[in-house]
């Protein structure tokens, strides 16, 4: 697929933590020279398993609640900025193509383990050799190109609603970001960090706000 001809430049904002298992990261917008939002930003991260044996890969990142649909501060960072997150996992040799594709995953009734309250949270659970891998996270609907290429085309999220609403329905709007947090098994060692660089030209203009968002849209 073609990249996106007008994209914004300067290096990602994109601010991400990291403990033991876990990286605390954020998905950005982007959005062209009008202020129109054309995508959102992808996040690369390198990570190595040890010895042959099952990895386990959770996202928490659904801050509405499937039932009532109130806001939820599932990371209990103040705001309910979120995304309907979407998975790609390759082997890291140095060059990423399709061919280092292992597998992807968009929602998984796998994933509450966190503290996720929906399923709409990614979740991978698979038997990896010994070597280094990359995990591209980003928001639906995510292709394998895309997450190559770290350019998402498709501006459904990041979304925001108001902490202090009665529901997200009625409060929801467009964000400039949307939090997540990733936790691995124990037989992951993160490679620094876990943070590939975003290249520059595919950097995040902060122009705030850009329309309003849309829940989930699944693509028939």
């Amino acid at each position: 697929m073609i990249k996106k001809a007008l994209v914004t430049a300067g290096l990602s904002l994109a601010a991400l933590s990291a403990t033991a298992g876990t990286v605390d990261g954020q998905i950005y917008a982007r959005y062209d020279a009008t202020g129109t939002q054309i995508g959102s930003t992808v996040d690369h991260l390198r990570f190595t398993v040890g010895t042959n044996g099952i990895v386990k890969i959770d996202i928490l990142s659904w801050e509405s609640d499937p039932v009532s649909d109130a806001p939820s501060d599932v990371n209990g960072d103040g705001e309910i900025a979120f995304l309907d997150t979407y998975l790609y996992l390759f082997r890291d040799d140095g060059n990423l193509d399709s061919a280092d594709y292992i597998a992807h995953n968009d929602d998984s009734d796998g994933t509450y383990a966190d503290g996720s309250i929906w399923r709409t949270d990614s979740y991978l659970e698979l038997n990896l050799a010994a070597g280094n891998y990359l995990l591209a996270i980003g928001a639906y609907d995510l292709g394998m190109d895309e997450a190559i290429l770290r350019e998402n085309r498709d501006n459904f999220y990041p979304i925001r609603c108001d902490i202090a609403g009665p529901d997200c329905t009625s409060t929801a709007t467009a964000s400039d970001h949307g939090d997540y947090r990733v936790s691995f098994s124990s037989n992951v060692s993160l490679t620094g960090d876990g943070k590939v660089p975003e290249p520059a030209a595919l950097g995040m203009l902060g122009l705030g706000l850009a329309g309003l968002a849309l829940w989930r849209r699944k693509k028939a």
